[in-house]
């Protein structure tokens, strides 16, 4: 809600303060918000870590869970041993902690995937073990089995190459995608997943945000990305793998500490830096050196 004015009238200041009580957050009632993708519903408020009644337990979706982020809250997810999908936006002093109490999201170890299955109308066959689709969204791609990211293929010269090129590797060709089978094989007889969502993780303009304890997978373009005027963020014991093209962004004047974590097996980088943006790293472990672009 947006700010008020002053009122002397005595009439009216009772009702105001009501309206500001329960519209707005502040660090005085920080708490934790569970989100269950097993148990949890969207129908729920987050502040049960289990179902207590039809309006008290954990939520269901990262969506909902920021939806009731307030001002110094913790979003914590239980780890139920399949991945949470879709992503998570952070944006401005909403979703923004205090020096003594920042806004965390704990994973406890949970995986957050921005994949979603091929479809089987999706593949056209090419012959000779190939296989094609052609995705809506065509800058960055990125196909997977499970939690195993499949591997691209640079052609040496030209399309004759493909039919002897590796299985399960894929290639671009223009606007498409070849996927390269084992003999007699259909795509579609493996759980294959294109990534779908942007990133997995957005935060802007936001101050004192720690993340801990989970993985971003498979998004198309970024695990991590820290759009702009980001401060005071810490990521803590934090993967970000497999995404099309970034383990973790930086731009704009945002800064970062990154400790005891692993950006791997990105398509481009694993950390890349843009305009202003600033990051210090410990302790972790990247494939990649990192790339600055002004």
């Amino acid at each position: 809600m947006g700010d008020f004015m002053p009122c002397c009238s005595a009439i009216v200041r009772p009702l105001l303060l009501v309206v500001i009580l329960s519209g707005v957050c502040s660090p005085l009632s920080a708490g934790v918000v569970y989100v269950n993708s097993r148990v949890g519903s969207d129908a729920f408020d987050g502040r049960s870590e289990f179902p207590v009644n039809r309006r008290v337990g954990p939520v269901r979706t990262l969506q909902r869970a920021a939806a009731c982020l307030c001002v110094g809250d913790s979003i914590v997810l239980a780890e139920n041993g399949v991945p949470y999908f879709g992503s998570l936006s952070l944006v401005n002093q909403r979703h923004s902690g205090v020096p003594t109490r920042p806004v965390e999201i704990i994973g406890n170890g949970a995986i957050i995937s921005g994949a979603r299955p091929i479809p089987r109308k999706a593949w056209t066959s090419e012959g000779l073990d190939l296989w094609r689709i052609t995705p809506i969204r065509k800058r960055y791609v990125q196909l997977s089995r499970g939690n195993e990211t499949l591997p691209s293929y640079d052609l040496p010269w030209s399309l004759s190459y493909l039919p002897n090129a590796p299985a399960d590797h894929w290639y671009r060709e223009g606007h498409s995608v070849l996927l390269k089978t084992e003999p007699g094989e259909h795509p579609a007889l493996q759980p294959l997943d294109l990534a779908r969502e942007d990133v997995g993780l957005t935060l802007l303009g936001v101050e004192h945000v720690v993340i801990r304890d989970v993985t971003f997978r498979h998004f198309r373009l970024d695990g991590i990305n820290l759009h702009d005027r980001c401060h005071n963020v810490v990521l803590d014991n934090v993967v970000c793998e497999g995404n099309g093209r970034a383990g973790v962004a930086v731009g704009g004047t945002s800064q970062v500490v990154i400790r005891n974590s692993l950006l791997a097996d990105n398509r481009e980088y694993s950390l890349l830096i843009t305009e202003l943006g600033q990051a210090e790293v410990t302790d972790s472990e990247m494939m990649r050196r990192p790339a600055i672009v002004e």
